[in-house]
Order: structure tokens, then sequence, then C-alpha cells
């Protein structure tokens, strides 16, 4: 954030983007008892590569006026300076 404060006058524009939880090929390289557990949560609660990926290129292909953004999949996070 500070970078993007102090080159304000810089074209360049900064997206911070969490996608949450995404299935990947993690759980292949876990340990027996922990790959289990991932791969249920994963089940329940991961999204796909796709579904992660898609907002991440609108944001990229469109990007917001402002220096620095901040995404927590399609919702726009408030950002607070100083913290």
């Amino acid at each position: 954030m500070a970078f993007a404060a102090l080159h304000a006058d810089t074209p360049i524009r900064y997206i911070g983007y969490n996608p949450g939880v995404v299935s990947t090929g993690l759980p292949g390289h876990l340990p027996p008892p922990l790959r289990a557990l991932t791969k249920a949560f994963f089940t329940l609660f991961a999204t796909s590569v796709t579904k992660a990926v898609t907002p991440m290129a609108r944001l990229l292909d469109e990007p917001p006026g402002d220096s620095f953004t901040a995404y927590r999949t399609t919702h726009r996070l408030p950002l607070r300076s100083g913290v």
C-alpha cells in the first residue's frame, strides 16, 4: 500500500487478490493422515482453480482506477492506512 501511495503518479495499478481456499494438488504431497484430512476439507470448502482465477483475470483485464485495491474473491475490501 505504501508504494502505491508514494508513487501515485505511476500508471501501474496494484491489486491484492485472495481467492480463498482453492482445490489444488496439495493433498497429494502430504503425509497420509494429513492428506485425508486436507482432501476432506477441500471437498467441503475449496473452490475450483477455474472459479478462483476468473475474478482475477477480470481484474487484470479491467483494473480498478485506484492505485491499490484489495479483493477477497469478488468482494472489494476496504483499505485502512496506518494499521
